[in-house]
């Protein structure tokens, strides 16, 4: 719920900061989540994939302090890695209380969740958008990431299906 409720504020800002001007050629990034309980809401919002760069300060601090925090890990030697093994699978959880699979097609990074209490929770990270974002030494380039998404024009990026909770993220 508190996700939900962060989502309409951050809608809302949108709204109010000048940024409803003529969209009708752009493309839209769309979020539709309903959740069916007693007590469940139903959230929808579009927005310009340019709305992106209002963004750029914190998308900006949020890479820096992940990468402060873990001097020891490499991601951008880890995504390289991972791109550079093709298809592959490289986790399956099977348990009582759910499943899980991490995997790359050609084109995505994949994580599949299956658990009973949450049901099925699908995200895909197209590859070409991960090698904007972690591109070695070099700043993100946000321009990119818009043009990037906007090529994922009609795909899912995120699934989400359970008893309770439908919902999905893609590009229109």
């Amino acid at each position: 719920m508190k996700k939900i409720v962060f989502l309409a504020l951050v809608s809302c800002a949108f709204a109010f900061s000048g940024l409803a001007q003529d969209h009708k050629n752009q493309k839209m990034i769309r979020i539709d989540f309903s959740d069916t309980r007693p007590d469940g809401v139903e959230f929808q919002m579009t927005l310009p994939i340019s709305v992106i760069l209002s963004f750029q300060p914190q998308i900006r601090e949020v890479f820096d302090n992940l990468q402060a925090e873990s001097d020891s890990v490499d991601f951008v030697e880890i995504w390289q890695t991972i791109k550079a093994t093709g298809p592959n699978d490289y986790l399956e959880m099977k348990g009582k209380d759910g499943n899980v699979k991490i995997s790359t097609t050609q084109s995505h990074f994949v994580a599949l969740i299956d658990t009973e209490e949450e049901g099925q929770i699908e995200a895909m990270v197209p590859l070409a958008l991960g090698d904007l974002l972690f591109n070695k030494g070099q700043a993100i380039d946000l321009d990119s990431v818009i043009v990037a998404l906007e090529s994922l024009q009609g795909q899912d990026l995120v699934k989400v299906r359970s008893e309770f909770i439908n919902g999905r993220i893609w590009i229109e």
